[in-house]
């Protein structure tokens, strides 16, 4: 992930290159802030006019820099604009991106971008290694060096977007002692026709997404690069995530995932149907993920966000469930019948605007969509699986006046929230394309689903 990091330089608007502040850059958890000494935005009053702007938030598209000998362009820079003649200011602005390595424009089109993010290198896997040896006239070895038998590991071209790669980049020296060789795992997307960074940097995200989806873990970005239409120069991307200074995911996920860049469930094809998965269930892909990066992570919060998951999927796929308003109507009837005459009239309004079960029905229809895995992975009843997540639901979104013994306890939340979150993966996963033998296969060789099943089967099972 990207580590907090802080730059001395000077900076200046693009419009006033002869106007130099002294400042520094910092990036944070959350926060990328330029700190500098005096007023970014100068104010020149008209002449008689004695009043004078005071703390007024202003935007800027870009703010230069030279920190360190490097040059360096802010993106997206806002902050308060203490214009105030003849006083010493100190002034914070916060960016959202910031490029090391040039001095871009406003127009600026970026024609690839190149990304790395945790567990990459699991995913893209240790290639096979080709030695190169050098020999003197006399038999003696002068050199031994190393190549990578496969660079780009796989590859694929999606419509209306760009290529992308999985690839190696490799660093070798040699001697006759020996050879190094340093590899570095990444992402590649050669957009179709150049874009705007934002758009760019979005786009090469999805594919953190993929390794997210495949190694069940949170993937923090640990680096980003863009080549501008203009330079063939890669230059280096920072922005202020959540996950700046959290500690790196200690789990090995090397035969861990579910699947990998050379064994991918549609080949080549996957890459297109992942876009479409992450367009067609974007809601549900955003609360899936939305504690990953989180330092306090709540777990009544996670397991309502995965039961909402669960729910954005259903909604995606399925609408309203079939059952729902035949199970209310059932259950009208059945009241009906038990409440004496004279209250029939008034009660029977009163039952018809109860609402329907939808969310428990949802739950249960996604995971019978699912066929064995959907019983694996909750413990064997889904009905049972289902009652237990919604009253627990139910009780985070309105919390009950005394506690219940229905209601799951935070050790319980736990559990069952984590088989919510290997639920929706393995969902999404059938979606991408693997089929449910392949996923059965994997899951038996997941620690952590083993851990999920075990508790859940002491639960829920028949």
């Amino acid at each position: 992930m990207f580590e907090p990091e802080s730059h001395d330089g000077t900076w200046w608007r693009p419009d006033q290159p002869a106007r130099r502040l002294a400042g520094r850059l910092v990036l944070e958890e959350g926060s990328l802030t330029l700190r500098i000494d005096g007023p970014l935005i100068q104010f020149e009053p008209e002449p008689g006019i004695h009043s004078y702007p005071f703390g007024v938030w202003t935007e800027l598209p870009l703010v230069h820099g030279d920190a360190d000998g490097t040059p360096v362009t802010l993106i997206d820079v806002a902050g308060l604009s203490m214009a105030v003649p003849a006083a010493q200011v100190n002034e914070a602005w916060h960016a959202r991106f910031a490029l090391f390595g040039a001095h871009v424009d406003g127009e600026a089109l970026y024609d690839q971008v190149k990304m790395a993010c945790e567990h990459l290198d699991e995913f893209i896997g240790v290639p096979a290694m080709l030695p190169r040896l050098e020999w003197n006239d006399d038999g003696e070895l002068l050199r031994a060096t190393a190549e990578v038998s496969r660079a780009t590991v796989a590859s694929g071209d999606i419509p209306g977007v760009g290529r992308v790669e999985a690839s190696l980049e490799v660093d070798t020296e040699g001697s006759q002692s020996g050879s190094t060789v340093g590899l570095r795992s990444q992402w590649k997307l050669t957009p179709e026709a150049p874009t705007q960074l934002l758009d760019a940097i979005s786009q090469v995200g999805r594919l953190c997404d993929l390794v997210r989806l495949s190694c069940h873990c949170e993937c923090a970005l640990t680096s980003v690069s863009v080549r501008t239409a203009q330079s063939a120069d890669d230059l280096r991307v920072i922005s202020p995530l959540a996950s700046v200074g959290r500690a790196p995911c200690e789990r090995s996920g090397f035969g861990r995932l579910f699947f990998t860049a050379r064994r991918l469930p549609l080949d080549d094809g996957t890459f297109v149907r992942w876009w479409e998965i992450r367009a067609h269930y974007a809601r549900a892909w955003t609360l899936l993920t939305v504690h990953d990066d989180g330092r306090f992570p709540n777990v009544g919060e996670r397991f309502a966000a995965y039961a909402r998951a669960l729910e954005a999927l259903h909604h995606a796929d399925f609408t309203t469930p079939k059952l729902a308003a035949s199970e209310r109507d059932e259950r009208i009837t059945r009241a009906l019948k038990a409440i004496p005459e004279d209250l029939k009239e008034w009660a029977a309004p009163l039952l018809q605007a109860a609402y329907a079960p939808y969310f428990r029905l949802r739950i249960e229809e996604v995971l019978r969509a699912m066929g064995s895995i959907g019983i694996r992975l909750c413990g064997g009843d889904i009905e049972a699986f289902a009652r237990s997540v919604t009253k627990m639901r139910n009780a985070i979104i309105h919390p009950p006046a005394a506690s219940s013994g229905t209601v799951l306890d935070s050790h319980d939340q736990f559990w069952v929230g984590s088989s919510l979150y290997w639920l929706a993966h393995c969902y999404l996963i059938l979606k991408l394309g693997m089929t449910e033998d392949d996923l059965d296969k994997r899951l038996d060789t997941l620690p952590g689903a083993h851990e999920v099943e075990a508790s859940m089967r002491e639960r829920f099972s028949p």
